[in-house]
């Protein structure tokens, strides 16, 4: 009978051949840099924001969507897809204790959760037009887009984590490497980056220092340039 470590050293191997095919597959890997590049921005994010309390939240944020990559890269793909999902929530939970900070301390303490329904409230939650309105007013129209867009891509990454039918025959049944799989989440972190991107400027922009200002612009002029909004706090040009 194969002992315990020898059964386990195999799937290190079979982990590590999956991985050689996903950065010696073009689209993959090619999907491999672009969700690096999401994990630059959230991190570049964090950084002019690292003095504030609930930093340390957007750095879990961090961990779990580096957790999720990892697991892309070596067939885990179910669990990248719940922990893409987790990473959501500690996106978008950063902005919510930013401006509660009873609830920060709570969830510090352990007697609060992160809820998600609690995100997508369309009068509470950090994608209301409430919300929203109270750290930039402009940004308020853009509201429905975003929220929407989050709404959509946790319902999606919540298939894979619950076993719905349909999302489950997507992903391989035995420890395999899947294009189609990486593709997938690369889509769905796409989507995570930009609600996520969305939030924080809306929340940090308005207060950063020039420096910070500085130094966070090429990632949301990158992403988020193409609101005239954006374009205006930036010192950009805006179409009359």
């Amino acid at each position: 009978m194969t002992s315990v470590m020898e059964h386990y050293k195999k799937l290190h191997e079979l982990s590590g051949e999956i991985l050689d095919k996903t950065v010696n597959t073009q689209g993959s890997l090619e999907a491999l840099r672009k969700c690096h590049c999401y994990l630059e921005d959230f991190t570049a994010f964090f950084k002019v924001v690292v003095g504030r309390r609930e930093a340390s939240v957007l750095e879990r944020g961090l961990i779990e969507y580096q957790f999720g990559l990892i697991a892309v890269t070596v067939g885990r793909y179910r669990h990248a897809f719940a922990s893409l999902r987790l990473s959501l929530e500690y996106f978008l939970a950063t902005v919510d204790f930013s401006a509660n900070e009873r609830l920060l301390r709570l969830w510090e303490n352990g007697r609060q959760d992160i809820v998600w329904q609690r995100f997508v409230d369309k009068e509470i939650g950090v994608l209301s037009k409430s919300f929203v309105g109270a750290f930039w007013e402009d940004m308020k129209e853009h509201v429905p887009r975003y929220q929407a867009l989050a709404e959509k891509v946790y319902r999606e990454c919540s298939e894979y984590v619950h076993g719905n039918c349909l999302a489950s025959s997507k992903l391989p049944s035995v420890l395999a490497f899947s294009t189609d799989a990486v593709l997938e989440w690369e889509a769905k972190a796409r989507v995570v980056h930009l609600v996520a991107l969305f939030a924080l400027t809306v929340r940090y922009l308005p207060d950063l220092s020039e420096d910070a200002h500085k130094r966070i612009e090429p990632v949301i002029t990158d992403h988020l340039g193409h609101l005239a909004e954006v374009r205006e706090a930036l010192g950009g040009p805006v179409e009359s």
